[in-house]
């Protein structure tokens, strides 16, 4: 069970840098396309609301 849980906190270590990493792309996309602030909110959400609707449809699933 420790194994698991080391393996577990790796992986939350590593998708919270790659959200961090994607956030920070995203702003330096909406800098440059020199789009409003809430762009970056707004598109950050969307993400956010889409990887949300994949789990539960992934966790849903009957086979």
């Amino acid at each position: 069970m420790m194994s698991f849980s080391k393996t577990a906190h790796g992986w939350l270590v590593a998708v919270g840098g790659a959200t961090l990493i994607g956030i920070k792309q995203t702003c330096e996309l909406v800098e440059t396309l020199e789009w409003p602030v809430i762009a970056t909110w707004t598109i950050t959400a969307a993400a956010l609301l889409l990887f949300i609707g994949n789990a539960a449809i992934t966790a849903n699933r009957t086979e």
